[in-house]
């Protein structure tokens, strides 16, 4: 039986493939668990410098399967908790991944799909694509790391609109509103993806690391706290001591404080 994702690697760039076409990739206990295992897996790859999570088959991922949700509602409350608690760790990963990652959008980026891309650190889809947070309708809330990030992305008073009224929008709204980095037609999709994920990997990676890791800290604490990463980040240059192992040191700490 096929896996519901995988990866592979070339020249420095791991592609990510959720692969449940014929339901949509939606999300079931299988794709979470192997997924998170999987950014374990290439966080730990140092020959790894950018990330691109795409969708297999028709779309990028339309959410939560909904039947298997109704099953484990059966099983009560801590099944429900366990299942959406696995997808905000995942969302958590691809936030503080050490390599930079590369949404690949299309069709649908429904709820929790949704909700995976905007945990990537960029975001590019096709003309057709249909995304938002659409927990609400179905009486929950988007708390798989939407409510966290969305205001940081959108601003407070975009995010509040679109999660408060689950609202689905397209590809040209999504470029209105700074969730997308650029709308490409169906069938440019992955050279686009792919050309971006090759400029970026062309840099230094350690270098990649550092900058993403102080960006999304700068999001996440008060100012004093964050200019003290960048002075430790100034002795690191001045002393041109910058290596794995005090790379790995920072990113894990900011693991922690975040």
């Amino acid at each position: 039986m096929d896996k519901v994702v995988f990866w592979e690697k070339k020249d420095g760039i791991a592609t990510i493939t959720l692969n449940r076409p014929e339901s949509l990739n939606a999300i079931n206990r299988d794709l979470a668990d192997l997924f998170y295992d999987t950014l374990i897996e290439i966080d730990n790859d140092w020959d790894v410098r950018v990330v691109i999570l795409r969708g297999a088959g028709r779309a990028f991922c339309a959410g939560a399967d909904v039947k298997q949700f109704s099953k484990s509602l059966d099983f009560g409350p801590q099944a429900v908790y366990e299942t959406i608690h696995k997808v905000q760790k995942i969302n958590f990963l691809l936030k503080t991944l050490r390599p930079p990652v590369i949404a690949a959008v299309h069709k649908y980026a429904l709820g929790g799909g949704y909700e995976f891309a905007a945990s990537c650190d960029f975001r590019f889809c096709t003309e057709d694509t249909i995304m938002g947070p659409i927990e609400i309708d179905v009486g929950l809330l988007p708390v798989a790391s939407g409510m966290t990030f969305m205001p940081r992305i959108l601003g407070p008073q975009v995010a509040k609109k679109t999660i408060l009224l689950g609202e689905r929008f397209d590809a040209k709204y999504a470029k209105e509103i700074g969730f997308v980095l650029d709308v490409v037609p169906n069938n440019k999709l992955m050279d686009v993806v792919m050309d971006f994920a090759k400029k970026l990997a062309s840099k230094n990676p350690f270098l990649l690391y550092l900058g993403k890791m102080t960006i999304n800290r700068a999001l996440a604490s008060n100012v004093s706290s964050n200019l003290k990463v960048e002075q430790e980040i100034i002795k690191m240059f001045s002393e041109l001591s910058i290596t794995k192992e005090k790379v790995e040191q920072m990113i894990q700490r900011t693991r922690k404080e975040m």
